[in-house]
This record gives C-alpha cells, structure tokens and sequence, in this order.
C-alpha cells in the first residue's frame, strides 16, 4: 500500500506497525513486533513488563565521545471508528488510504499518533550511512490513557540526557513544554423504578459533530456530544415527565466527543411537548455552534424497546443538570496566544450504568494551580449532587526551560535543510516529557513531527511530504549532536 511513498523505510515501517491493532491496553502485538524489528536488524533490545521497548545502536567511529541522543515515541493509539462502521479495531489492523498527499485510514482513526514517530525513530536505527553518538529510541505503551508505560519505564535503561520526542502534529515547530492533566471521575448515584405502562419511549443521538484531540483542539470551540445531549434532556425535563434508560457518549477521555445517544421515557400526556422541544435543540446547537461545527445533528425518533427499569424523572433532571454544567472547554489562553490553551476540561465520556451515571472529565493545565481550579469547581456541584469524584492517571506538566543547547542545535540543523526558522512554543496536549524531564537529570528534550490533522478521530491523516522533511531534519539533528 505504502510502497511507493518517501522515505521508503519510514513508511515500511508505519505499515508494519499498522499490520496489528495497537489500541491503548492493547499492545502486546505492538510491543512484540518492535523486539522482532530490533532482533531481525541486528540491534540490541530490551522490553520491560509493562511492554515498553528500548532500542540502543552504539556510536559510529569517531563519535564515541559525543553526547547520546535518544528519540521517544508511543506505541499505542486512541481508536475511534465511524459510529456505523462494522470493525473490530482491538482484533483487526488498521486499513491504510492514499489520498494525494496525506495517509490515512478507513474511517478510523490512524494512530499516526504516535506510530509515525515510532516509524521514523525506527529508520534512523537503521540508517547506515548515519554518523551519529551513542542513539537510543525508547517505545512507550499506553500513553493515551495516563502515560502508564512511561510512568513505569526503568529510566536507568536510558544513556542520555538528549531527548528528540517524535509526538508532535505541527513540523516546523520545536515543543519544550507541555501541560499537565489529570482525570476526573465523577460517579452519581440515581434512583431507579419500572417505567409507567404508558410511558412513551425515545431514542435520542447527537451526531455529526467534529470531535478531535481534546489538547490540540480545545482552542477551536468545537462542540462536545455529551455537553449537547445533557443540555437537550435537561432542558426539555423543565416542561416535560422524562426519565433516563439509557445514555452512551464518547469514546476516549482525550477526544473531543463527537457523538452520544440516550434512550428515555417521557410520559404520555407530556411527550407531544418532549418531542418538540428536543427536535427544536438542533437549530439552537447549529445557532450557537455553527461556525465551527456545522453539521450537528439532532435525531429525535419513537423507539419500541422496553425497560425494565428507568431513572426516576427528579434523578433524570438532577443528573442532567450536573453534566450540563461542569466545566467543559477552553478556560484560559497560553500568554493570550489564541492558538494555544492554558487551562481546559473535556467531558470526554458519559454513560449510564446499573448504579447511575459515570462521567470522566480530563483536566488539563500549564499553570501552577490550572488543575486544582477545575478541580475545585467540579467537587461542589458533584457533591452537592450527591456524587463523589476519583482523581485517576495524573501527569506532570513539563515546564519550558531557555538556554538548551539541543534546542539550538536542532534549530541550526533545520535553518540549513530549508533555510526556515523553527518556532519554539509549548502545547496543551500532554506528551511524556514531563515523566522523563522528572526522571532524567538535566534534561534537555523536545518534540518533533510532521502535520497531522484531526488526530483522535476518523478523520486522521498525516502529511507524507511533511513526514519526509522531519525525517531527514531529524537525522541531520542528530549528526550535528555527533559532530558537536
């Protein structure tokens, strides 16, 4: 499929990774083809428990002196599916498209975040005609869902104090910092009883929506299914009996929800008002956010399934109410940089469960006490509720630091390949730097990729021309770290 696209081996590469389903908790496969690339190229490897890889190649002759270098990537993938796509994506690889310039899959997500950066890392290793110190690349598992693999990692196993992360979606672009974030659990209990006999059932969906990398994204104003849903349900139970039997929203803690559906009884002598409020939600989510998610859709239908069991309307009101007003989206800008977020929240999943509902917000912030704001925002009202909330997969934010020499070299390396000045900046989304920042003594790091778009969704895509141009920067970085 990828055979004719440049570089060749980085593509090789990517569509060897592609070949087994790599989700997050799920990357054994992943895991076990990097040991074999490693075994079958002669380069000396080790895996740890948790799955993680590190491949070590020795220096070139001449350059056993010079400072080591190791690039980082992760292994494993947020996957997301067009809701009507029949495909198991924990069993079944990832079905690649050309489209022009751009690689991506078949109405899933792609997972060239971050399996590009591990594709590249895995062709310098292999780079023959490469001078260059003693190189590393370090392979994490589950970063998507609490960087688990790097949290655990056995960071002595690492020679230096260079780092070249390979996660980034913006080429041109030098990221020495990120924010840090943490998982919000909110669990509610509700009260349940058998549905009236004349109770009239709904099937509720909010669809059509963007979605995205709740990090990347946030500063876009796109749309969250699970807000919108909330909001519909709670809006018609002020004129209307409704009560909950279902709610399913979201599909990963970091991706801006693009769809939820629900399923309600709403009683008799109140449904002919129910059903016209909720089909009038779709002109107002189309008013309000519009120009920036243009397709909302709102499916408002009679169903015939019955429950043997539904939220008490009072429980259903309450409920809702609490998921309408959580903190959700963008809360403060970087240095008033409109393209990159300080402090923000996704409502990233929502569902109903036997007991009441459970809903995950990701917090994430750069600023000294960003986190604990949101947190201190959402305790009240979910114990005011009478909910309780768990903090779950906490990660450290990695502060910017000026002065380092790697970052100056890279910058060099790039000036003389395109004759284009790198930006430096930080980003929202969180990356592994912080683990290693912390791990690692005098660390010096940053991340580097080429463009991808509309990562965490079936949307994905990642730039092949772009993807060249890091690889070969990437190597000429590393050079210049050896000749140094």
């Amino acid at each position: 499929m990828l055979e004719n696209l440049k570089p060749s081996k980085v593509w090789e590469n990517f569509e060897l990774l592609c070949s087994v389903p790599h989700g997050s908790g799920n990357t054994k496969a992943i895991s076990d083809l990097l040991v074999k690339f490693a075994n079958d190229n002669g380069i000396e490897v080790y895996q740890d428990e948790l799955g993680n890889v590190i491949m070590t190649v020795p220096a070139t002759p001449g350059h056993e002196n010079a400072e080591p270098v190791f690039m980082q990537a992760h292994m494993d993938m947020v996957c997301v599916k067009d809701d009507d796509l029949e495909r198991d994506m924990a069993t079944e690889p990832i079905h690649l498209v050309v489209d022009g310039n751009f690689v991506k899959a078949d109405r899933t997500s792609l997972g060239a975040d971050d399996c590009i950066g591990c594709a590249i890392a895995m062709a310098v290793l292999t780079e023959k005609e490469l001078e260059h110190g003693l190189l590393q690349a370090v392979f994490t598992v589950d970063e998507e869902t609490g960087m688990y693999g790097a949290y655990g990692l056995d960071m002595s196993k690492i020679m230096g104090r260079y780092m070249l992360n390979l996660d980034s979606e913006n080429e041109g672009t030098i990221i020495c910092g990120c924010a840090g974030g943490v998982d919000i659990e909110i669990n509610l209990p509700l009260k349940k009883e058998a549905p009236a006999a004349d109770d009239v059932c709904y099937k509720l969906v909010v669809s059509g929506l963007l979605g995205g990398h709740s990090g990347e994204m946030i500063t876009l104003g796109r749309a969250n299914a699970n807000r919108l849903l909330s909001r519909l349900i709670y809006g018609t139970s002020l004129k209307a009996v409704v009560k909950l039997a279902a709610f399913t929203g979201g599909k990963a803690p970091n991706a801006i929800t693009d769809s939820a559906e629900a399923t309600v009884y709403v009683s008799k002598d109140s449904a002919e008002d129910f059903e016209r409020l909720a089909k009038k939600h779709q002109l107002l989510f189309r008013a309000e956010k519009g120009d920036v998610d243009p397709d909302i859709t709102v499916s408002v239908e009679k169903a015939t399934e019955k429950a043997e069991a539904v939220v008490s309307a009072a429980d259903t009101k309450k409920a809702m109410r609490l998921l309408a007003s959580v903190p959700d989206g963008l809360r403060k800008l970087f240095n008033n940089n409109p393209a990159i977020a300080e402090t923000s929240s996704n409502l990233g999943i929502v569902r109903l469960t036997e007991e009441g509902i459970t809903a995950n917000i990701l917090a994430r912030s750069s600023a000294d006490g960003g986190l604990d704001e949101i947190i201190e925002l959402v305790k009240p009202m979910a114990e005011h509720d009478g909910a309780t909330i768990k903090l779950n997969n906490p990660y450290p934010a990695w502060s910017f630091k000026e002065g380092s020499r790697f970052v100056d070299i890279a910058k060099e390396a790039w000036k003389e390949l395109y004759n284009e000045e790198m930006k430096v900046s930080v980003t929202h989304g969180g990356v592994e730097g912080g683990i290693f920042s912390n791990g690692i003594k005098n660390l010096e790091g940053f991340c580097i990729g080429p463009f991808m778009h509309d990562i965490h969704s079936p949307r994905e895509s990642v730039e092949i021309a772009s993807t060249e141009k890091v690889y070969d920067g990437v190597k000429l970085m590393i050079r210049k770290v050896a000749e140094a």
